[in-house]
C-alpha cells in the first residue's frame, strides 16, 4: 500500500526507469563516439596485444602527425611525407606503404651511429621531375637561403650508402630521436623541412642504393593542412627559420613575395622583366603583382570555360588604365558577375574543378565567393644560377635585402581573386582592358566608372602609405578561424572533444539531478 501511495504521490518514480534508461543511452553513445574517434589507436594496441610482439612493430606516421603518439614500444618511426591514418608496419603490407622498411631496419640495426634511413635507389632516375626531390640529402642555411643538394648517380654506382642531413622522402628514424623534435604540421608541405631545420643539420641519415621506393610510397600532400583553403606552408617556414628562399637543384620556392617598389615598380610585367639584369633575372625575388597575373588568367580561363560572362572590376581596372598592368601592392584581383550568375552554384562547382586542376581553392566565405592559390611561390631556374658566385654574388643578396623583413604570414599574403555580385555593370556593353599585353572584359566606358568608384583624381597615385589599397571601399572581410593555419592534431581535435566533454558533462550532470530527485521521492515514501 505504501508502494502504491508513494506511486500515486510523486510522479517521478513514474519516470524514473525511463529517464535512468535514456541516460544510460546517452553515455553509451558518448563512450561509441570516443572509441569511434580513436578506433586507430585501439586497433594498433589489439594489434600489438595479439598479432605480434612490440619489437617486431615499426611505427607509421605521416607529416599530419602531431598529438596521437605511435607505439611507445616501437624501436623506428617510419615517416612518410603525406596525411595518413596507418600506424603500424604489420607482417601484411598490401598497400605497399611499408615496402623496404626492413631492409631499413637492419641498416640501422648494423650501424648504431645513424639516427635514421631512406632509400634512393637507381628506380628514382626515371621518375618525373616532381618526384626529383626524394633524392634530396644535405642542406645548409646562410643568408636567409636554405640550400637543399641532391644526391647525384654517375654511371655505375659503387657506393651503397650516402651520409646524409635531411630526407624529402619516407624515411625511417629511431624513436628517441624522433620525440626529441617532433612535428609541426602547420607547415603543410614544408613540415620535413621544418623538423630537419630544428635538428641543425646535425642529424646522419643513410641513403642506401639498395632499395628504392615504391609510388604511393612517394605521394606527398599538405599533411594536417590539406583541408585548409589558405596557402602559408613555406610562409611559416620562412617566418621560423629567417629563411626568404629555399634553393633546389632546379628551383628556388620563395617564402613570401614582395610590394617593394623598387623591385616592382608600377609597370606592366614585360616592361619590368626587360630592365631587370640579365644575369640576375633568375634570382629576382617573386613580385606579388607577378603572381596575381597568374591568378588573373587562371580564372579567366576558368570562366570562359564555364562560359560565365565577367567582368575586371575595381582595382584590377584601375591599374589597367593608369599603367596596362596591375598595382604592385595591390593583394587582389577584381571579378565581377551579374547576381543571377553569382547564384549558379552548379557553374561554379565546374570552375571549382576546373580551378582545383590548376591548384587552387574556391570557398565562399560569408557569401563572397574568392579564388585563393594552394601552392608555393616557386619558379624553376637554370644550374648556371645555382653557382655559389651567383646564389650569394653581392648583387643578389642586395635584392633580398628589399625583401626584408620576414614577416608572419597573413591569410592575403599570397595574393587571391574576389568575385563579387554587381548588376550595374552590365547594363552596358561591355569594353577590352589591356593588362600585362592581354586583353580582358570590362565595363563599357572604364573613365566613368573609375572616377564614380574612386573620384576625379583616380590617375593619381599616393605613395605615402595610407592610400595604396583604396580599390575594395566596399568589402570587409573578416578573419574566418577555420582558414587558420594552425597546428591540427591528428588524433581528437578540440572541437570533437569539445563536443564529447559536453555531452558527457550534460548527461552526468542530468544523472545527477534525478538522482536527487529519486532520493527526495524514497524520503517521502518513508514518510508516507
Amino acid at each position: 500500500m505504501l508502494i502504491s501511495r508513494c506511486s500515486i504521490r510523486c510522479p517521478w518514480k513514474r519516470l524514473q526507469y525511463l529517464v535512468v534508461f535514456l541516460i544510460k543511452t546517452a553515455l553509451f553513445l558518448a563512450m561509441s563516439y570516443y572509441i569511434f574517434l580513436y578506433r586507430d589507436t585501439i586497433a594498433m594496441f589489439v594489434h600489438e596485444a595479439f598479432c605480434c610482439s612490440a619489437s617486431e612493430h615499426v611505427s607509421v606516421i605521416g607529416i599530419n602527425y602531431n598529438t596521437m603518439p605511435p607505439n611507445s614500444q616501437a624501436k623506428f618511426i617510419f615517416v612518410i611525407p603525406r596525411k595518413t591514418k596507418r600506424t603500424t608496419c604489420g607482417k601484411k603490407d598490401s598497400d605497399g606503404i611499408c615496402h623496404e622498411v626492413q631492409h631499413l631496419v637492419r641498416i640501422l640495426d648494423e650501424n648504431s651511429y645513424l639516427d635514421g634511413a631512406t632509400c634512393q635507389g637507381l628506380d628514382h632516375i626515371k621518375e618525373r621531375a616532381s618526384q626529383k626531390r626524394m633524392r634530396s640529402c644535405l642542406f645548409e642555411t646562410k643568408y636567409w637561403t636554405l640550400r637543399i643538394k641532391q644526391t647525384t648517380v654517375v654511371g655505375k654506382q659503387t657506393q651503397t650508402i650516402t651520409l646524409c642531413n635531411l630526407a624529402e622522402g619516407p624515411f625511417l628514424i629511431r624513436r628517441s630521436v624522433f620525440d626529441k623534435l617532433g612535428f609541426r604540421p602547420s607547415h603543410g608541405e614544408a613540415t620535413l623541412l621544418d623538423f630537419f631545420l630544428r635538428s641543425k643539420g646535425s642529424l646522419q641519415i643513410a641513403a642506401s642504393q639498395k632499395c628504392s621506393f615504391l609510388k604511393q610510397q612517394t605521394v606527398t600532400d599538405r599533411g594536417a593542412m590539406s583541408n585548409k583553403e589558405v596557402y602559408l606552408d613555406y610562409g611559416l617556414l620562412g617566418f621560423h627559420h629567417n629563411i626568404l628562399r629555399v634553393v633546389r637543384d632546379d628551383s628556388i620556392t620563395w617564402t613570401q613575395c614582395t610590394k617593394d617598389l623598387f623591385l616592382c615598380p608600377d609597370k606592366p610585367l614585360q616592361e619590368l622583366h626587360e630592365s631587370r639584369d640579365k644575369a640576375l633575372v633568375e634570382l629576382f625575388p617573386i613580385c606579388c603583382h607577378e603572381r596575381l597575373d597568374q591568378y588573373l588568367r587562371d580564372s579567366v580561363f576558368a570562366f570562359e570555360k564555364v562560359n560565365m560572362p565577367f567582368r575586371l572590376c575595381a582595382g584590377t581596372v584601375l591599374g589597367a588604365v593608369r599603367t596596362k598592368g596591375i598595382i604592385p601592392w595591390t593583394y587582389d584581383i577584381d571579378i565581377c558577375v551579374s547576381s543571377t550568375n553569382y547564384q549558379n552554384s552548379n557553374a561554379f562547382f565546374q570552375m571549382e574543378k576546373i580551378l582545383s586542376a590548376r591548384g587552387y581553392s574556391s570557398p565562399l566565405i560569408f557569401n563572397l565567393r574568392r579564388v585563393m592559390p594552394i601552392f608555393p611561390l616557386m619558379k624553376d631556374i637554370s644550374s648556371i644560377s645555382l653557382n655559389e658566385s651567383n646564389l650569394y654574388n653581392k648583387k643578389a643578396l642586395k635584392l633580398m635585402e628589399y625583401v626584408l623583413p620576414i614577416e608572419r604570414p597573413k591569410w592575403s599574403s599570397m595574393g587571391y581573386v574576389d568575385v563579387y555580385p554587381m548588376d550595374n555593370l552590365f547594363r552596358t556593353e561591355s569594353s577590352n582592358i589591356v593588362i600585362n599585353n592581354r586583353n580582358y572584359t570590362t565595363v563599357g566606358d572604364p573613365h566613368s566608372y573609375l572616377v564614380e568608384v574612386f573620384g576625379e583624381s583616380y590617375h593619381q597615385v599616393d605613395y605615402r602609405g595610407k592610400s595604396k589599397d583604396p580599390h575594395k571601399p566596399w568589402v570587409f572581410w573578416k578573419w574566418k578561424s577555420s582558414l587558420a593555419q594552425e597546428d591540427v592534431p591528428s588524433g581528437l581535435t578540440d572541437d570533437k572533444l569539445g563536443c564529447c566533454v559536453m555531452f558527457l558533462g550534460i548527461a552526468l550532470m542530468s544523472y545527477t539531478v534525478l538522482k536527487f530527485c529519486y532520493h527526495s521521492c524514497s524520503f517521502t515514501r518513508r514518510k508516507w
